[in-house]
């Protein structure tokens, strides 16, 4: 038996997520973050909440608060309830859980930093306080050396010596190098899928160390959506940067990287990593030669930051 949504994340579901798992299309564009920050502000001013969209009045309503959006496709979002109820049961029957911004178990550490930017949904799997925590976010490249792997590697490790928990994209490469370290060294890790979550809960190297509640997953795309080149970004940012769950390091080999475009973020340093910033730990490891000459960044808007380059470190 399943536990139904909470109300008001029922209908947050239903105009921003895609519901691949329950429909093989998506008959109209989910809501944009924009877009439901508009609609949710509407419905604030109006001492209204998510879930009353799904009433008795939900037309008069929509009406009042739909602002410039288009009221036929709200409507048709709106009405995806059996699509929401297949997708659900897939969901629970994979161990994934929803939480919206409407919750008050949605992490407090994202809500209060990121505020409108922060994802009105978050799909996951795994013990959720763990998002709480804070730690150290290591990013890096996915065609890494293997000294660059080496050194993900042990940093995860030294990470969970000093008990932080190691926070990262989850991509092949130094994301999941420095998350297998942290895990293999006994700590513990927040991973923070760009896509295939619903894959990723299923593995069995990730069952241990969910059972022992070491090991969170976490995702804005839909679970069943199999690469989210558009979601990486925004995931990066909230893991990654001031504004969200981690202090972070990140590197990557120097050669046939191209000229730098303007992204919000000034260098700091352009040969190596300071220590204080690329490994904040005691006994902090020196990057291997291969990597020494990644570029430093630090934000001057956090939500400028550009995280997509992983030679980018984005520091407290």
């Amino acid at each position: 038996m399943t536990t139904p949504p909470d109300p008001n994340t029922q209908a947050i579901l239903l105009l921003t997520a895609p519901l691949r798992a329950g429909a093989s299309r998506v008959a109209s564009e989910p809501l944009s973050l924009g877009e439901y920050n508009a609609l949710a502000l509407a419905l604030h001013e109006n001492g209204r909440t998510p879930s009353d969209l799904l009433g008795r009045d939900a037309q008069a309503l929509l009406d009042r608060c739909r602002g410039a959006l288009d009221g036929e496709r709200l409507r048709a979002l709106l009405a995806r309830g059996f699509a929401l109820a297949q997708a659900w049961d897939e969901w629970q029957a994979r161990g994934i859980w929803v939480v919206s911004r409407a919750e008050s178990r949605y992490p407090k550490r994202l809500r209060d930093r990121l505020e409108r930017s922060a994802p009105p949904v978050l799909f996951g799997c795994g013990e959720l306080t763990l998002g709480e925590r804070g730690g150290l976010a290591i990013v890096g490249s996915r065609s890494a050396t293997d000294d660059d792997l080496a050194f993900a590697r042990a940093n995860g490790a030294l990470a969970a010596s000093a008990g932080r928990v190691v926070v990262s994209g989850g991509a092949r490469g130094v994301d999941t190098a420095a998350m297998q370290g942290a895990l293999d060294a006994g700590g513990s890790v927040v991973g923070v899928l760009a896509d295939g979550l619903a894959r990723a809960a299923v593995d069995r190297s990730h069952r241990d160390a969910m059972q022992s509640g070491r090991l969170l997953l976490l995702s804005t795309a839909d679970p069943a959506a199999a690469e989210a080149a558009t979601d990486r970004l925004p995931r990066r940012r909230f893991a990654t940067t001031p504004s969200g769950l981690g202090r972070s390091i990140g590197w990557g080999p120097p050669a046939r990287r191209p000229r730098p475009q303007p992204t919000g973020c000034r260098v700091v340093a352009s040969r190596r990593p300071r220590q204080a910033s690329a490994a904040p730990l005691a006994g902090a490891l020196r990057p291997p030669e291969s990597s020494r000459r990644a570029t430093i960044l630090r934000p001057t808007d956090p939500m400028r930051a550009s995280t997509s380059a992983s030679r980018c470190s984005a520091t407290a």
